[in-house]
């Protein structure tokens, strides 16, 4: 499940730790797959 932190210049979507992966991790953060800055940017969809 995805989180959503945003306000109105920037909007950024971490998926958490075990999803999407299938590796092993040292650490159990959140993954960062998605950033926009005032409605431009990255996502993987």
């Amino acid at each position: 499940m995805p989180y959503t932190l945003k306000n109105e210049r920037l909007e950024i979507v971490i998926d958490s730790p075990s999803e999407g992966y299938i590796y092993s991790r040292f650490d159990h953060s959140g993954k960062i797959i998605s950033v926009k800055y005032k409605g431009l940017g990255n996502s993987r969809d």
